[in-house]
């Protein structure tokens, strides 16, 4: 290298082609094992989104059967809508107006849900989940 004004033979300029080789080698391996650990990270954020949203609709799915039976059992009226559900059940007693919010709120995610609208955080949907599981226990009894 002339800049240097050193003499390197031809072994010598190998060993620093190679070096310089190497060290580009594991700059990439770095980047590219940082890239494969965020798709990790996105994609295990995602499962856990999916897994959170199948429970939440299996549980509201629970909550409109019970919920359709207990008001059938007492209008004798078939009723189909969510919304005619959770009206008929807080007409009749068996939700009060905090359960009724709650019910309004899972329905609208529910919607956004299936409907493929913005996506809720799993924190809230796991909130909604249990506050739904509780209610639906209830109409059980």
């Amino acid at each position: 290298i002339s800049v240097l004004q050193i003499e390197l033979n031809q072994s010598e300029r190998i060993g620093i082609l190679f070096s310089g080789i190497s060290l580009s080698v594991s700059a990439m391996s770095a980047v590219l094992l940082i890239l494969i650990k965020q798709r990790e990270a996105v994609v295990a954020a995602r499962l856990k989104y999916l897994e959170q949203t199948e429970e939440f609709l299996d549980t509201w799915v629970a909550f409109e059967k019970s919920g359709m039976n207990s008001v059938e059992r007492s209008t004798s009226k078939p009723v189909s809508s969510p919304r005619a559900i959770m009206e008929n059940l807080r007409r009749e007693g068996k939700i009060t107006d905090d359960d009724l919010r709650v019910l309004r709120q899972a329905l609208e995610a529910r919607n956004d849900i299936v409907h493929r609208r913005a996506p809720h955080s799993v924190p809230f949907i796991k909130r909604l989940t249990e506050e739904v599981a509780s209610l639906t226990s209830r109409l059980m009894l």
